[in-house]
């Protein structure tokens, strides 16, 4: 940033003043009418002065701002529609600091801004590998005094991309630091845009071979992108729609894979379709018994259902599988509802 704002005030400044200049001095010192090379001359110079002021304005914004190209645009239509007035107020608009950048200037030092940056992307590299769980220690890290440690907590986040991080990422927005809110939302529209760009890479891959491979594919980032909640119910419900039916076209009606089969029954409970969603993780069990998944959904299912007693038989079930990993909560109405029907929350969906 500080070899953007040198290259504004001391390359493109001058030289945006001093061609100004020239053109004003060719117009005074013109002995009659201005002939075709004077003309194209004095507008040359103009034209490059316009250039250079909005060049100059622009570089005071840090690389890929949101203010950058309008920036750009609102000094190169003064400094060209308005000679010498519209320099002169380009000229103050690069000499001021820009708020963003100012407020970064009052609150830290150069030293302690990249020192700030080289935590931020150490906590996201070091939370690419962490478990869900370690999702609340990066949250209370959001409540620390220390503003590096909530940026560092806030690229963190980022990295996660799953539904707790979008869920702390959306309390950020309230952080009373401001670099906290801004880095909040610029993760929050990285990821909305991320996976945009896998939707439309995917759907072009689909366009091409519209085969079981890359429809699966298709559908595994839309559902992804449905299961994090980090849109409107509309649009997640839109987004569940798309998956199932990309994921319905991914199986091979002689040998369903029980990967995407479970997929595509918490499809259809998500869209509200219970009986279609309890055929299909039937047919999951029936093909794969100790389904974690599976047997979560039927789980739920028969809650909604009244099945109190078939309910029971199926915690018992989920809590005999060798290898099953849930968290706290969903573990804790497990073992609670494995003893008995009681009246408490279902088992959740991890």
């Amino acid at each position: 940033m500080i070899a953007r704002t040198l290259l504004a005030t001391l390359l493109c400044l001058p030289l945006g003043l001093a061609s100004e200049a020239a053109a004003m001095l060719e117009l005074l010192l013109a002995d009659g009418p201005l002939g075709v090379p004077q003309l194209v001359a004095v507008g040359g110079l103009h034209l490059f002065a316009a250039v250079m002021m909005a060049e100059g304005l622009r570089l005071r914004y840090a690389a890929g701002a949101r203010g950058e190209a309008t920036a750009w645009r609102t000094a190169f239509g003064l400094s060209l529609l308005l000679p010498l007035y519209g320099l002169v107020v380009t000229a103050l608009l690069i000499l001021r600091t820009p708020r963003v950048t100012r407020a970064k200037i009052e609150d830290t030092s150069p030293m302690e801004h990249r020192k700030q940056q080289a935590e931020a992307e150490l906590a996201a590299e070091a939370a690419r590998g962490l478990a869900d769980v370690n999702v609340e220690a990066i949250g209370e890290a959001l409540k620390d005094t220390d503003k590096a440690k909530r940026l560092g907590a806030v690229e963190a986040l980022r990295a996660l991309q799953n539904k707790q991080a979008i869920g702390l990422l959306n309390k950020s927005l309230r952080n009373t630091v401001f670099e906290v809110r801004y880095h909040a939302v610029e993760a929050l529209a990285g990821i909305s845009k991320k996976y945009s760009e896998r939707i439309a890479r995917a759907t072009a891959a689909v366009e091409r071979d519209p085969g079981p491979a890359s429809r699966k594919a298709l559908g595994d980032i839309y559902f992804e992108y449905a299961t994090v909640e980090m849109e409107e119910e509309s649009i997640q419900q839109h987004l569940y729609r798309n998956a199932l039916e990309n994921l319905r076209g991914a199986l091979r009606p002689e040998r369903p894979d029980p990967d995407v089969l479970v997929r595509v029954a918490l499809c259809l409970e998500r869209l509200g379709e219970a009986d279609a969603s309890w055929r299909a993780y039937k047919d999951v069990l029936a093909a794969r018994p100790q389904s974690t998944e599976a047997l979560l959904g039927v789980a739920r299912l028969q809650y909604s259902r009244g099945q109190f007693d078939q309910l029971r038989d199926t915690c018992r079930r989920l809590l005999d599988l060798p290898d099953l990993s849930l968290d706290a909560p969903t573990s804790s109405v497990l073992a609670l509802w494995a003893e008995g029907p009681r009246r408490t929350r279902p088992p959740v969906m991890r």
